[in-house]
């Protein structure tokens, strides 16, 4: 199967297509008017279908939302969920989920002259095209909950304003490029911060990228990271304390605000 990693939008952009509640639930059993779901999911299914795969895990669909219940216990598997999807589909491009992502328009070239220092005869021009911009400058990459499904993630396939971009564990490939690149040096880096024998090092490059994120939820701060704490637990042996390691404590309270309007949050204890 494959998983969905997207931006809602504003709480009441996907509140106004139809989505998993109480209400909709004995419908949704049945069967789903991709007429009446949002524009994201519609081109969603439509890549699932194009990509040979029957299904496809959606959090709109598949989550019952406003029952709190079954957030608590559907929260505590979606790292499992991404990390078992055999491909994560990544609308990187749009903002809210009103939005599609499957059509791309031509990038824009710079043409920069070329005159050799050598050769003063010889000239000629480049053109150079951007492959990361509408992938790493996104409204996509500033969400906290998007940090974690990106480091979970098998593979994930990005759908960006001018192409497709692919990124696993070993390489990354560019729509417009022939040539592959190691993981360790494409446009994103996840898998840095997944390496076994960086151990609880690892835990601070992650939370100097996933602290400049946004939450909708404050209150979905720890949890939104829980799945990374949860694998470099199982690989250091260190005991996780809400945030910070037994084994660096000192070093975890190290930390200072870059910018000081910062919202106050209490986690329960």
């Amino acid at each position: 199967y494959l998983a969905l990693s997207y931006c809602w939008g504003t709480q009441n952009t996907l509140k106004s297509h139809l989505q998993l509640n109480k209400s909709t639930l004995a419908e949704l059993k049945t069967s789903i008017n991709t007429n009446k779901i949002a524009i994201t999911l519609q081109e969603a299914l439509r890549a699932t279908y194009t990509l040979r795969y029957r299904f496809i895990w959606i959090d709109a669909l598949c989550i019952i939302q406003g029952d709190e219940n079954d957030w608590q216990t559907e929260s505590a598997s979606i790292s499992r969920i991404y990390a078992s999807a055999t491909i994560t589909l990544v609308p990187a491009a749009i903002e809210s989920c009103d939005e599609g992502f499957l059509d791309r328009t031509i990038p824009p070239l710079l043409l920069v002259s070329f005159r050799s220092s050598h050769r003063p005869d010889l000239t000629g021009n480049f053109y150079l095209q951007a492959t990361n911009a509408d992938t790493h400058i996104t409204e996509w990459n500033k969400r906290g909950w998007t940090f974690q499904e990106l480091l979970e993630s098998r593979r994930l396939l990005y759908f960006s304003k001018t192409m497709l971009h692919y990124s696993c564990q070993t390489v990354v490939r560019v729509e417009s490029r022939e040539e592959a690149t190691s993981a360790t040096e494409g446009f994103y880096t996840p898998w840095a911060w997944t390496h076994k024998e960086l151990g609880v090092s690892a835990w601070f490059g992650a939370v100097r990228e996933y602290s400049g994120r946004l939450l909708s939820n404050p209150s979905d701060k720890l949890p939104a990271i829980s799945a990374r704490a949860h694998d470099i637990a199982a690989q250091s042996q260190s005991q996780y304390l809400a945030g910070l390691w037994r084994d660096s404590l000192v070093l975890g309270l190290l930390w200072y605000c870059v910018d000081p309007q910062v919202d106050k949050y209490d986690s329960d204890t």
